[in-house]
């Protein structure tokens, strides 16, 4: 057998299906004359074509008249009304169209809230604007920043309010990259605000104010008010802080801890945050009575 006999024995079934599928003889077929003789009315098929007016996005399908004349084509059903979600902004307009669908306001996310963090390992003699310089880029207010103080009115820690977790976030980043400031190295962590009573004492002195260390129980209010002479003092700008009694006498007490007087701390007010600043800078170590006093700014 040679191959063309083996050829046309094997195509021998499917040019029978092709013939029964098209309703002509198999002899008859020829080449040329395949899609002639097609005897099947295709005018009743047509492709499903992709709509946006109707619900399962498919457009429908044309039917046939009667007679088997030209396809009538029938309009697409109106989709069910279904209510839209509308994310709307605090503080933008509300639709009021007839047809518009009510919206639906979503509450501000977790992000907003504000976050209370403290700043611990801070320089003795940092300032409220230094911290706004480290800062800087965070959303930061002033008011945002309160620095907290022990019984002994030494700076504790600084305490932040964030305007979202955003910001807590980016002051985190910028701690990790500049790392530290005054040659330490500043820790922030989330903690929740706290007033002791030592720092409600000197909330109205806040931002304006200087503390005077060592002074001696035998300094009055007039000489407080000399000592700061030439400088621009608020009305009643003085005020005697409660007094720290010496440690008591121990064994491991030395003989000039258990000589130590009482010592006082006085609040001094100024008009403004710069007098405050360059009586700071000029009355630093200055000696009152008998011993150097020294100052600190209370922001």
């Amino acid at each position: 057998m040679s191959a063309a006999q083996a050829l046309r024995r094997v195509a021998a079934p499917v040019r029978n299906c092709a013939a029964r599928y098209l309703g002509g003889n198999v002899a008859s077929c020829q080449f040329d004359a395949n899609v002639a003789a097609a005897s099947v009315d295709l005018r009743g098929f047509r492709a499903r074509r992709l709509s946006t007016e109707t619900d399962s996005g498919l457009e429908s399908q044309a039917k046939l008249s009667a007679d088997q004349g030209a396809p009538i084509r029938t309009p697409p059903q109106q989709a069910a009304s279904v209510p839209r979600l509308i994310l709307q902004r605090t503080g933008d307009p509300e639709s009021t169209g007839a047809g518009e669908p009510a919206a639906l306001h979503v509450s501000p996310s977790d992000g907003s809230q504000k976050v209370a963090a403290k700043i611990t390992n801070a320089p003795k003699y940092i300032l409220k604007s230094d911290v706004l310089w480290f800062f800087r880029g965070c959303n930061l207010k002033p008011e945002d920043v309160v620095f907290m103080y022990d019984a002994k009115y030494r700076s504790k820690y600084i305490q932040i309010s964030f305007s979202s977790v955003e910001s807590c976030r980016l002051a985190q980043r910028t701690l990790a990259m500049k790392g530290r400031f005054g040659g330490r190295y500043l820790k922030l962590s989330q903690e929740e605000p706290k007033m002791d009573e030592a720092n409600t004492l000197i909330n109205h002195f806040r931002g304006r104010s200087l503390l005077m260390n060592n002074v001696p129980p035998t300094v009055g209010a007039e000489d407080v008010e000399r000592f700061f002479s030439g400088y621009s003092l608020d009305n009643q700008p003085i005020k005697y802080l409660p007094q720290i009694p010496p440690p008591p006498v121990t064994r491991k007490t030395s003989a000039t801890q258990a000589k130590q007087e009482t010592e006082n701390r006085v609040l001094i007010r100024f008009k403004t945050h710069l007098e405050a600043l360059r009586a700071l800078r000029e009355k630093q170590g200055g000696f009152c009575s008998v011993k150097a006093m020294e100052l600190r700014y209370v922001e």
